[in-house]
């Protein structure tokens, strides 16, 4: 089992980040910006879509995780509320 980051400190990593942002841009960022393998696996997991900030990338891969780790259903994102 691969070790995910804390959202915060995901959100941490990406402020400089350009947004908006695809989660592929993320994922070239982190690796520019040599970053931690826990931050690159939790960007791997992001859904595939545009990001309009730091907080949404962090916010979407902890539901994304919780998601995979049977925490919470499909639909209990902010965005299904």
């Amino acid at each position: 089992m691969t070790i995910m980051a804390n959202p915060i400190e995901l959100e941490h990593f990406l402020a400089k980040a350009s947004f908006p942002a695809a989660k592929q841009d993320l994922i070239r960022y982190a690796r520019s910006h040599k970053a931690k393998a826990s931050i690159l696996a939790t960007l791997e997991k992001l859904p595939e879509r545009s990001y309009e900030d730091a907080a949404e990338a962090a916010e979407s891969a902890w539901y994304a995780d919780e998601r995979e780790q049977g925490v919470i259903g499909g639909g209990d994102s902010p965005d299904d509320l």
